[in-house]
């Protein structure tokens, strides 16, 4: 936007689809409470609010219009909104006296491909980065260097805390590793992660897929997400050396209640027919 209209959003707020929140990634409509009905996806702008100090600087554009901010919804998309369903958890953990830690580690897949040739071939076909397995193996990491240095430069100015990438076991297969981070912050790290990645790959004629099985000859990819709790002095409160094992019974507790509600927690966890690709019986 200009900067005008930023400055001016900044103050007054600013306009914005509430139907972002109703189109899945094929931009197909699904019913969301208050966004979507019966009818169709309601489309007139919703007012968001522009979080400042979730600022990121971008590196290829140029300094006059380099600068990333997130914006929160306001009623009645708010409630919807992943950041704010976000917060609303955390809350319930702060008047527990909890303060939540996590990070994210994610597997992908880099094609010597772009968006346009997957499409002409039919997705079928396609060409991998590498073509063995190559874990951690210098000869890769030194061919492949020019994406990684320009992934991890990327991060650094985004400030997204990249810890490290590297090729795993796979035909084309990745993974990148962030370092842990508290509260919505982390989580908006994670988010904006994969598409920084997606478009410094692109940017390299590449294209990477987080697909969870992109086929079924191909590796299976996983987004491990790591999360401990603290008091609010900042002790960890998953460890106790009196307890079998050091787990703490709060760990215990809360290992119980992702068992009890994983059923429920699918609809995250395995959005899409290709995540459940991926799983095996028990």
């Amino acid at each position: 936007v200009s900067t005008e209209r930023f400055l001016n959003a900044l103050d007054k707020g600013i306009g914005f689809a509430g139907a972002a929140l109703a189109l899945d990634h094929g931009d197909v409509q699904r019913p969301a409470q208050g966004v979507s009905s019966g009818d169709g996806v309601i489309f007139g702008d919703r007012l968001c609010r522009i979080v400042p100090d979730s600022v990121r600087e971008i590196p290829w554009e140029s300094p006059t219009r380099n600068l990333l901010f997130l914006a929160d919804f306001e009623e009645p998309e708010g409630p919807l909104q992943p950041r704010n369903v976000y917060r609303r958890v955390l809350a319930r953990a702060r008047a527990q006296g909890l303060r939540a830690f996590h990070s994210s580690e994610y597997e992908f897949t880099m094609f010597e491909e772009t968006p346009r040739s997957v499409r002409e071939k039919d997705y079928r076909g396609l060409r991998l980065a590498t073509l063995d397995n190559s874990y951690h193996l210098m000869l890769r990491q030194g061919v492949g260097s020019g994406f990684y240095n320009a992934l991890m430069d990327c991060c650094k100015r985004m400030d997204i805390p990249l810890e490290g990438v590297h090729e795993e076991m796979g035909a084309g297969f990745m993974e990148a590793a962030l370092a842990y981070g508290e509260g919505v912050r982390a989580a908006d790290d994670a988010m904006l992660f994969k598409t920084v990645a997606k478009i410094v790959a692109q940017r390299h004629d590449k294209l990477i897929t987080f697909m969870a099985r992109w086929s079924n000859r191909a590796d299976g990819q996983s987004g491990h997400i790591h999360v401990s709790l603290r008091d609010e002095q900042g002790d960890p409160v998953f460890h106790d050396p009196s307890e079998p094992r050091g787990m703490s019974r709060t760990m215990r507790h809360f290992v119980g209640g992702v068992q009890r509600l994983l059923p429920e927690f699918l609809i995250l966890f395995g959005p899409t027919v290709n995540s459940f690709r991926r799983y095996q019986p028990w």
